[in-house]
């Protein structure tokens, strides 16, 4: 768990000891002990000034940034999943196996006792300003407190099963919570009014897409229609039909503005959000177009096909500009570089191609490399920040890291146990993620393995290459791991994976 700051983070472990670690130099700096069981929670007051932590024997604690500790805040009968502190600081809220949640001021008070859930309580979420809170259960529902009474104001009901998230929109005049039923709802928290469902059903194969501009979601099906929601109040926006059986690959412009869909007819469709006006057509392919890339500006979107060409094209007349000739089978996947005076391919003939690209009256492309290694199908390519880096994935399960500018082997990255579908940098590039055919997520820096994602049948969990963070099983399904001190349930994603770079991997424990 980072403080707010990010200069400091909290780990907790099975045998209740917590350690506080300098995020700039990975040095331990504290190891707070005094719990009675495992620590699996963590919160940081909003201000950094406090540490909270629970553990499974009930007990909840607080500690200051120095490593003092400040006392027993409280004590469940129950083991503690969950500590949040509210968000002007005054409140901490930690919620238990029993269905219990206390909400203890800081500074000493009265106590408020939340009662009512069935089961284990988490997650939870304070509005942002402070004055609801809502919590979660195993018992399928959602219930919303007027944390100052302990009254209960309203019971959400309708998933079923397990939440997996509980989260409020920045006014607080919406929430959103999703569980284990497959279905994302979006409440009004005022009047308990359900907005919005995003459903997906067995039958219609469903992939989604956000939108790098605000809070539009994407979702196509196998029937052709490709649907734009409000992912933030759950309005339905409206839905383009492709007059196709299946779309293939989509991709938003920079802009947000624009949606690029490949479809089963050969064609690539760009769509006006906004309106759902049809932009362009791009009618020329000679086979399936397997992958969609907009360059930077927006201008140009450069399409991969099975009749082993790439293709640049301008978005605004819909016209062809260029035709890259390279590849001796399909082109599975196209990236262009950050500064867009880059392209690479990657594809069915076990190559990766970087061109130079030289707009004008006509364009000047130019074949500037051809990477080869291993054997097999190259799945994907994807450019760093700096577009001086390119890594690739393929059938030979390693990830490679190439300098794009002198066409070099800088990395061959082995972890995975299966083909590698898909790699791809963060935004500051000092990052690397490969997604595999082995159902693992691996992250690299530096040219070593910082941490393995893990999708179990029974959840997820996280794994350091040496194995010092370790994965813990329990008969009913739950799994445990120590990078965000997170609990998993089953089919349940850790919410505090996304943040995994911030965890200290190499660091000795």
């Amino acid at each position: 768990m980072p403080s707010p700051d990010g200069r400091l983070l909290a780990t907790g472990d099975e045998a209740g000891t917590i350690r506080l670690w300098d995020t700039a130099s990975w040095r331990l700096l504290h190891t707070l002990t005094g719990h009675a069981g495992s620590v699996y929670c963590l919160a940081f007051a909003p201000d950094g000034s406090l540490l909270a932590s629970g553990d499974t024997a009930g007990g909840v604690r607080l500690w200051d940034p120095s490593g003092h500790a400040l006392g027993t805040h409280t004590t469940h009968a129950a083991a503690v999943y969950q500590v949040t502190f509210s968000p002007d600081g005054h409140v901490l809220a930690s919620g238990d196996s029993g269905g219990v949640v206390r909400l203890q001021p800081v500074g000493g008070g009265p106590r408020v006792e939340l009662t009512g859930h069935r089961s284990s309580v988490w997650p939870f979420a304070f509005r942002p300003d402070g004055q609801q809170l809502a919590t979660s259960s195993n018992d399928g529902t959602v219930r919303l407190w007027d944390p100052a009474t302990g009254k209960c104001q309203r019971v959400l009901r309708g998933h079923g099963r397990r939440i997996s998230s509980v989260r409020f929109s920045a006014d607080g005049s919406m929430l959103a919570t999703s569980g284990n039923d497959g279905v994302v709802r979006v409440w009004e928290p005022r009047t308990g009014r359900r907005l919005r469902e995003f459903r997906g059903t067995a039958d219609r194969l469903i992939s989604a897409l956000f939108s790098p501009a605000g809070p539009v979601l994407a979702t196509s099906s196998n029937d052709g229609g490709v649907h734009f929601w409000n992912a933030v109040t759950g309005d339905y926006e409206r839905e383009l039909h492709a007059e196709t059986d299946h779309v293939w690959a989509e991709a938003f412009s920079p802009g947000g503005d624009l949606l690029a869909t490949a479809n089963d007819d050969d064609s690539v469709r760009i769509w006006y959000r906004p309106t759902g006006r049809l932009a362009a057509n791009l009618l020329d392919h000679r086979g399936r177009v397997r992958s969609i890339a907009f360059s930077p500006d927006g201008s140009y979107v450069a399409t991969g096909c099975d009749d082993k060409l790439v293709r640049i094209w301008h978005v605004a007349s819909g016209g062809r500009v260029a035709t890259l000739e390279g590849h001796t089978d399909r082109v599975y996947s196209v990236a262009f570089s950050p500064d867009g005076r880059r392209l690479a391919s990657a594809g069915n003939d076990g190559r990766a191609l970087v061109w130079e690209l030289r707009p004008g009256q006509p364009w000047q492309p130019r074949l500037a490399h051809t990477l080869t290694a291993g054997g097999g199908r190259w799945w994907s390519v994807a450019f760093d920040a700096s577009g001086e880096r390119l890594a690739t994935g393929g059938d030979d399960k390693l990830v490679r890291v190439w300098d794009a500018v002198r066409g070099r082997q800088l990395h061959a990255l082995a972890g995975h146990a299966r083909r590698v579908w898909s790699v791809a940098f963060s935004p500051a590039g000092d990052l690397l993620a490969s997604a595999g055919d082995d159902g693992a997520v691996i992250l690299w820096a530096g040219g070593a393995r910082r941490a393995t994602l893990l999708g179990l049948p029974e959840g997820w969990a996280a794994l350091a290459p040496d194995g010092r963070y370790k994965v813990h099983g329990e008969p009913g399904g739950q799994f445990w791991h120590v990078l965000g001190m997170a609990r998993f349930e089953l089919g349940e994603l850790d919410p505090y994976l996304p943040g995994v770079r911030q965890v200290p991997l190499d660091s000795p424990i």
